[in-house]
């Protein structure tokens, strides 16, 4: 039997693949438009075309070299531009409406996603929206541009193109189905493939608009959401980024998944994270939410809007039919789209870390282990908060035995000393032998794990990092701080040259990399690029130099089943 945070986790998902599915088939609505008007569009551009071949060419073809050369690139020009102009305009437009409705249906659809997610008599704020607003909203500058500015850039790189196509193809001495051919390839429109309503090429200035207008119309419905989702902070912990995950998953947008991280509304960059991204955004429920009064049923979105008087309110998105998020062609294909995954027990359940915001960071690192790997057979230790001024975290045993993880929540890179810990606590308990530190047992490594533990060992000791750590002598004095935060003299004690280059420290450094590097949690990252840009002495690798180290990792975690 689900818990009530489970119930409503899913029914929340669930809604959002329903919103998702709308958005989606309101998206290709806009690209049929589009397609219409560029098919009519060209044929108009084609007539101006036969019209000047006709006044101009001489013997079926046309050519650069004759006087009537300038007169006539000039004049279709005109025509061209005028044309263009129109067609932007069009496209323009119904891009504006299709986002419209997409701001008006997000918003709405996101509010009875919330109300039914709540699993209570609650009801949220529900603001009437405006056609205005919603409109100031999506006009709004977008990473420096308006779309309206993104519509006339293309227009004007398509001016430029077209005029280049068209002296080609006087050099060249075209036909007029040659000239032609060149004008649809730069329209974007592949005219041999006449069946099947004019079928698009994927390139051209028909490609750029439909991505543009894909584009806005899922922002606009990710900003309606926010607006919601800004009404009712009080029952909300923040908002998600959700992605869509098959072999067209991209790694700008896992980055922003990563860990489930729950964004506070005041960090506002939603999705889209690029041109036809498909993320879109879910609310964060309270944990305050889940004592209220479960109360009442389920309600489709129909009977809702009815409920709340705002049939219609939506722009009639979610009247239409939704579509199914796009598939990949195979359970393979999705499967390597995702890359490896994690295998096994998530670490966390051997790891207990008090609640509360000031552990929250501890938390984040164990959640980017959990997304990277799974582990064995662990004894359950505890993670504490610690503010010892000499070190920044600590991994204690005793006789073989794990006692504790201690972590400094407030210094500078407290995921990264997470793992770098959690490193060691894997290393002494479950590699190997359990009790003995697995990353010093290399004469005794067994045959199924020697050659993953072989690569790793060859690939930190030949790594550029390391050989400079190596090469260091005494006669230069530079003043380091450590990883556990203590600081010294690097190059004349000898006992922090000789701790930096313990396989055991080497181990749980690069453990703590590698975590940074698989799950692409973006405040990890920001840690140990912190801690490379810094760095006077070699503690953390440079990404093109830490990558055979990472590859040997995803070896040793597959041979012991926990990444796959």
């Amino acid at each position: 039997m689900p818990s009530p945070a489970q119930q409503r986790r899913k029914w929340i998902y669930d809604d959002e693949q329903f919103v998702r599915g709308h958005i989606w088939s309101l998206e290709e609505a806009v690209a049929q438009e589009l397609a219409r008007l560029f098919l009519d569009s060209r044929a108009r551009l084609q007539q101006s075309m036969n019209e000047v071949f006709e006044r101009y060419a001489t013997g079926g073809t046309w050519s650069a070299s004759d006087v009537a050369f300038r007169q006539r690139t000039d004049y279709l020009m005109a025509q061209i531009e005028a044309e263009t102009g129109r067609l932007i305009g069009q496209a323009q437009a119904a891009t504006l409406f299709g986002a419209e409705q997409g701001y008006m249906g997000g918003a709405y659809g996101r509010a009875w996603l919330l109300e039914n997610g709540l699993l209570s008599d609650k009801m949220i704020n529900l603001p009437i929206i405006p056609t205005e607003a919603a409109r100031a909203a999506i006009l709004a500058p977008y990473r420096g541009l308006t779309f309206i500015d993104r519509f006339a850039d293309a227009r004007d790189d398509f001016t430029r193109r077209i005029r280049r196509s068209i002296v080609q193809s006087q050099i060249e001495g075209d036909t007029i189905y040659q000239a032609q051919k060149r004008l649809a390839d730069s329209l974007g429109i592949n005219i041999a493939r006449r069946k099947k309503a004019e079928r698009l090429a994927n390139q051209g200035l028909f490609n750029r608009t439909e991505m543009i207008a894909r584009t806005e119309i899922l922002r606009s419905s990710n900003l309606g959401a926010m607006q919601i989702y800004m009404e009712n902070q009080d029952v909300l912990d923040g908002w998600q980024w959700l992605l869509t995950f098959d072999e067209r998953t991209c790694s700008i947008c896992i980055g922003k998944n990563a860990n489930n991280k729950v964004y506070s509304f005041e960090e506002r960059e939603t999705p889209p994270a690029h041109p036809r991204c498909r993320c879109t955004v879910v609310p964060a429920l309270e944990d305050e939410a889940l004592e209220q009064r479960i109360a009442g049923k389920r309600m489709t979105y129909d009977e809702w809007a009815a409920s709340r008087g705002v049939q219609g309110a939506d722009g009639g998105m979610m009247s239409a039919r939704g579509r199914p998020a796009p598939k990949s062609p195979t359970e393979q294909a999705k499967i390597a789209a995702r890359g490896p995954r994690p295998e096994g027990k998530p670490i966390s359940e051997a790891l207990s870390i008090p609640s509360g915001k000031a552990m929250q960071s501890v938390r984040d690192a164990v959640n980017a282990i959990n997304s990277v790997h799974g582990d064995g057979d662990l004894p359950a230790i505890p993670i504490k908060a610690s503010s010892a001024k000499r070190r920044y975290g600590a991994y204690w045993h005793s006789s073989g035995k794990s006692i504790k993880i201690t972590v400094d929540p407030k210094s500078e890179h407290p995921r990264l000393t997470s793992a770098h810990e959690v490193g060691h606590f894997l290393d002494h308990q479950t590699i190997n032998r359990r009790g003995h530190f697995a990353s010093l047992d290399g004469p005794i490594w067994p045959e199924h794990l020697r050659p993953a533990m072989d690569k790793w060992a060859d690939a930190t000791w030949n790594s550029r990092a390391f050989t400079e750590l190596r090469n260091i002598k005494p006669g230069t004095s530079v003043m380091v701080k450590l990883e556990d935060g203590r600081q010294f003299n690097a190059i004349y004690d000898k006992r922090y040259l000789s701790y930096l280059k313990d396989q055991k420290e080497v181990w749980a450094r690069s453990y703590a990399q590698y975590i940074a590097t698989r799950s692409g949690d973006s405040a990890m990252r920001a840690e140990l690029q912190s801690i490379v840009s810094k760095q006077n002495i070699p503690l953390q690798w440079n990404d093109d130099d830490f990558k055979p180290v990472a590859e040997a990792f995803d070896d040793i975690f597959k041979v012991l089943g926990w990444r796959r």
